[in-house]
Parts: structure tokens; sequence; C-alpha cells
């Protein structure tokens, strides 16, 4: 990074942007009933930390790699 323009644009504009401008949709998500393995393989297959798990289209939470080591190692 040799400037700061693009920060400095950004906050010049920043009361004009929404969340939605920012956010990114996620690629998969997974049901409720995903079993664990097939979560990992996703999660690795897509080079992914977290995905959400949707049900009946209402986002009940999110899953992550940190999640799955630890009912692995069952902490």
């Amino acid at each position: 990074l040799t400037s700061l323009t693009p920060f400095e644009q950004f906050l010049q504009n920043e009361d004009k942007l929404s969340i939605e401008d920012i956010i990114h949709k996620p690629e998969i998500t997974f049901d409720k009933n995903t079993s664990i393995i097939e979560a990992t393989l996703e999660l690795t297959e897509h080079d992914c930390k977290e995905i959400p798990i949707i049900d009946k289209n209402k986002l009940i939470g999110i899953i992550g790699c940190y999640d799955i080591v630890k009912r692995i190692l069952r902490l």
C-alpha cells in the first residue's frame, strides 16, 4: 500500500454506505441436518472458515472449523 487514497475515498462516502454495500453473500450454506463429515469436507473444499446454517430459508446459526475441532476433541 503506497497511499491512503482508497481509505480516504471510503471515509468521505461512509455516510452513504450501508452494510448491504459491503457484505458478501455466502457461496454455500448448510441445512441443519448436514452431517459433520460433509460440513468438514465442504469447509475444506471451499477454503471457508465458517458457513451459515439455514432452516426454512432462515439463518439459524453459523458453523466453523473451530466448532468442529472442539466437537471432535470433546471440549
